[in-house]
């Protein structure tokens, strides 16, 4: 009888590859991927990005800062460094438009659905030197019944939210 070592191998025994021979062709798919230029991870084109207060155009006061905050909040889920000191982009936008148009009306005058309307614009730029990579505009809308603070706030906030959210499809990669 034949002694050896614990672990070691036996002479004449065949060495094996830590990928099996059923896995070859899956290594082989990933190193066709990596050839044609794909990169696994997230589908952010600018994970970091300059983040400036947005500019109102408006009369109304203070939706600067919320909208502002809404798309920072919004970049940092997706993974994107909001404010770093290397951020090769600078993200800037506008308030342009602001209004509450009543929806539906009684005979009287008196709104039972109002509705807040913003109109973002949206502009990415290169930092090193100031070139402009893409300008967007959007109008976000959302109504609510019985025109109170409270209703008015849920609706600002709604469409302060979609407003980030599409900032950030903006900052993704084409498909």
């Amino acid at each position: 009888m034949e002694r050896r070592e614990a672990g070691a191998p036996r002479i004449g025994a065949e060495s094996r590859s830590p990928l099996g021979p059923a896995s070859r062709p899956f290594a082989f798919c990933l190193l066709l991927l990596a050839a044609c230029g794909y990169r696994f991870g997230g589908i952010v084109e600018h994970p970091r990005v300059t983040l400036t207060m947005f500019d109102n155009l408006t009369e109304r006061r203070t939706h600067e800062v919320d909208l502002t905050e809404a798309v920072a909040r919004e970049m940092t889920g997706a993974g994107i460094a909001v404010n770093a000191s290397d951020a090769p982009v600078e993200l800037t936008g506008r308030i342009v438009d602001f209004r509450e148009p009543p929806v539906v009306e009684t005979g009287k005058d008196e709104v039972l659905v109002s509705s807040v309307v913003i109109q973002l614009e949206i502009s990415l730029r290169r930092r090193s030197d100031g070139s402009t990579l893409w300008t967007h505009s959007r109008t976000e809308s959302a109504s609510f019944a019985r025109p109170g603070s409270d209703s008015r706030e849920a609706g600002r906030q709604e469409v302060f939210d979609r407003l980030a959210r599409w900032v950030v499809t903006k900052l993704e990669k084409e498909w």
